[in-house]
């Protein structure tokens, strides 16, 4: 390990005092030795905190590496007719669904408080048939406030039919940082 703040500082000080003559009296030397000691000893708490940040810093960005190759694994319930549709968000970042009749969607999986968790879900067809959320709070797109409804975000986002599309794929971003007790979402 390289010399520490502390260890210069020391070796400066041991000069200084073997030369005595800088000195008016022993009163000088025991002072200016209590003043070191004191700086090594800010020095030594200082290098101490700095390392135990880095230290906890690098246990984090090492504990959420990204590649370049990340990839994620789509989920895909298929054609669902009826009743209702779980999106179990610990089953995949990324899930697919094709609506083929009146479904309810509900919302599971999400991380524990504290933890951000999304999921992207790909919906096909989904204007074509009734389809009942959960309480999503939808952020509109000029003023990050949340809509109303989901009606009024789709009319805040352009779409005149009020509705998802009848035939083809809507892509939908949910995610929370609650445990799921309050769930965000946007139309990409």
């Amino acid at each position: 390990m390289a010399q520490s703040h502390g260890d210069a500082i020391y070796g400066l000080a041991t000069g200084i005092i073997a030369k005595g003559s800088l000195f008016a009296s022993h009163n000088d030397i025991a002072s200016l030795i209590t003043s070191i000691n004191a700086e090594i000893a800010n020095r030594i708490a200082a290098d101490n905190n700095t390392l135990g940040f880095v230290n906890a810093t690098y246990a984090k960005l090492t504990t959420n590496v990204f590649t370049s190759s990340q990839n994620y694994t789509e989920a895909n319930k298929g054609i669902v007719t009826s009743g209702t549709v779980t999106f179990d968000r610990s089953a995949g970042d990324v899930q697919k669904l094709q609506v083929g009749g009146a479904l309810s969607v509900a919302l599971a999986g999400w991380p524990a408080v504290g933890t951000y968790g999304g999921i992207l879900l790909e919906i096909i067809n989904g204007g074509a048939f009734v389809l009942t959320f959960p309480t999503i709070k939808w952020i509109l797109p000029d003023t990050g406030a949340t809509a109303a409804s989901f009606s009024a975000y789709l009319t805040a986002i352009g779409r005149t039919s009020s509705s998802l599309q009848v035939s083809g794929s809507d892509f939908l971003y949910l995610w929370s940082t609650d445990g799921g007790a309050t769930v965000f979402g946007k139309i990409m």
